[in-house]
């Protein structure tokens, strides 16, 4: 409410939030508009999405956001990335998440989170085939 009353009506602003519980492992998450975060259950080899019903902040001023809840296993991995990561005008996002999908698979997961989240941004980016022209964050959650 606070956005949509100080901001002009044509922004709105993306977010994902998320609430970890480190001695339970629980994992609290919600999108406003936002793309899908990654849940890399590294046991079983697989991929969740992490999406969730939720408008962009600034579209509707009494917008109400779901909330998920998952538990997560020892080793599982929480990837969290901005759109200018799989943007790529020359090419698909569906590619561009697929490759980020095989970085993370591929990946040394013991290595640190932060070096983590640097390594899948420099290996998703050799793939690109136009110019970036968005921001490219990843935040990476170790459970």
């Amino acid at each position: 409410r606070m956005f949509s009353k100080y901001s002009k009506s044509e922004h709105f602003m993306t977010m994902f939030t998320l609430i970890y519980d480190e001695e339970t492992n629980v994992l609290q998450y919600s999108s406003a508009g936002h793309e899908p975060s990654l849940l890399y259950h590294s046991g079983e080899d697989k991929f969740t999405l992490l999406e969730t019903k939720g408008a962009a902040i600034g579209f509707f001023a009494n917008a109400s956001y779901e909330t998920k809840t998952i538990q997560l296993s020892e080793g599982d991995i929480v990837v969290l990335y901005t759109d200018g990561l799989i943007e790529d005008r020359q090419q698909l996002e569906d590619d561009l998440l697929k490759d980020l999908m095989d970085t993370i698979r591929n990946s040394d997961l013991s290595l640190p989170a932060d070096t983590l989240s640097k390594q899948f941004i420099s290996e998703v980016e050799k793939q690109r085939l136009g110019n970036i022209h968005d921001d490219r964050t990843v935040i990476v959650l170790k459970a």
